[in-house]
């Protein structure tokens, strides 16, 4: 494995009070696309935010191509067991396949108490292109990006400019799990979607709400948001919500 970018290492704000919340990364991108929106979190409360680094990110491509859903989840669950074992009250968050990755914790790790998913890709803009990665990934390692999201460079976001296909093949697994696995979910749940979002429909939010029955579902639309929408314009609601989310819930 490479070495790990400056941009790309993870975080750990303490609080001073009992609840802490663990945000995680999208595919192929770093803590430091989700850093803005915790840091308010963390600045306007005593929540105690910590941001991971999932395996094969943060470093170069080709080592995320050695890396499959599971490890990306187990680092999640592990770091979920040990935050339970400090807090009371344990929330997580997920931006992009973070919001995945939160979802399928929500139905496998017990002592959490509230799941806040962004952007989950369960339907994207570009489905041909996500069909086809289980057969490219035999004949190439990685398939370029169209662009870079608004101005996230400058904002010093740390990501890679392609997406690395045996990993994208296997996050289609995790998507194909999580889907089926929505209706057993019992915790509550806070589901933002950009309406601006360049590579995630509203469908997937929607999808979410309709098939999570058996818990307490918010759907709230970004409507001035793309899909790093933890960097955007409307970051200051993003948080606040969260917020609101955590000391209702608590």
């Amino acid at each position: 494995m490479s070495a790990i970018a400056p941009q790309a290492q993870p975080f750990l704000w303490p609080g001073t009070g009992h609840a802490a919340l663990l945000f995680v990364h999208g595919f192929t991108a770093s803590p430091s696309e989700v850093a803005p929106t915790a840091r308010l979190i963390h600045q306007s409360g005593n929540i105690t935010v910590q941001g991971i680094l999932l395996p094969g990110h943060g470093t170069d491509p080709l080592d995320l191509n050695q890396t499959r859903w599971l490890d990306w989840y187990r680092v999640v669950e592990d770091r979920c067991h040990h935050l339970l074992g400090e807090y009371d009250q344990v929330y997580l968050a997920g931006l992009s396949m973070g919001g995945m990755l939160a979802l399928y914790a929500g139905l496998h790790v017990e002592g959490l108490k509230g799941i806040i998913s962004i952007n989950a890709p369960l339907f994207v803009r570009n489905p041909g292109r996500v069909r086809v990665a289980p057969l490219l990934q035999f004949c190439r390692s990685c398939w370029p990006k169209e662009k870079v999201e608004f101005d996230s460079r400058e904002q010093e976001r740390f990501a890679y400019d392609c997406y690395p296909l045996k990993a994208l093949s296997s996050m289609l697994i995790l998507r194909r799990r999580l889907m089926k696995g929505l209706p057993d979910m019992k915790l509550p749940l806070l589901i933002m979607q950009s309406k601006q979002d360049e590579s995630v429909l509203m469908e997937s939010a929607h999808y979410i709400f309709r098939h999570c029955r058996q818990a307490e579902v918010r759907v709230l639309e970004l409507p001035r948001s793309k899909h790093v929408a933890t960097m955007g314009v409307e970051k200051e609601m993003i948080a606040q919500e969260i917020q609101s989310f955590i000391n209702t819930n608590s």
